[in-house]
């Protein structure tokens, strides 16, 4: 491969439908919580509960924006956003979901933070030599909070 740069273009995430029923179960989920931590006299339990729902129907509601990403021999770029090689410790290429590859990275510091970036229209072969030049490859999975979020449809 004698590429200097590759890039495409990806949406954020993938976009589900939701109905009015969807946001019905989720306020129905919020208020049980909520009046179930009252209950048990945990007011800012319950507070928490209320706020974290109208967080996730707020997010739920958002459509996924375009990433425009591009590697080169710096690292990762997203947007404004960049991953050095120097600050990533591991790649892993997830192609296990069908229609949903990832690249998965995992960063150096300690909180071992991981980034994972659609793969849409990019040729996973060329990326993947062109990542095992700079980053080595080490087997990984999502986070469980992706994980739930898409579990969620949100």
């Amino acid at each position: 491969m004698n590429r200097e740069i590759i890039e495409w273009t990806a949406l954020e995430f993938e976009p589900h439908e939701k109905g009015s029923d969807w946001y019905w179960i989720l306020g129905i989920v919020v208020v049980i919580g909520a009046l179930i931590a009252i209950v048990f006299g945990n007011t800012l339990f319950a507070i928490l509960i209320i706020l974290s729902g109208f967080i996730i129907g707020v997010y739920a509601s958002k459509h996924p924006d375009t990433l425009r990403c591009v590697v080169d021999r710096r690292g990762v770029h997203v947007n404004n956003e960049s991953h050095l090689f120097k600050d990533i410790d591991s790649f892993w290429i997830d192609e296990s979901r069908e229609n949903k590859t990832k690249l998965l990275i995992t960063m150096k510091n300690k909180l071992s933070i991981q980034v994972a970036i659609p793969l849409e229209n990019v040729d996973i072969d060329d990326l993947h030599e062109y990542f095992s030049s700079y980053a080595h490859e080490e087997e990984q999975n999502e986070t469980l909070t992706e994980q739930i979020m898409e579990w969620l449809k949100i």
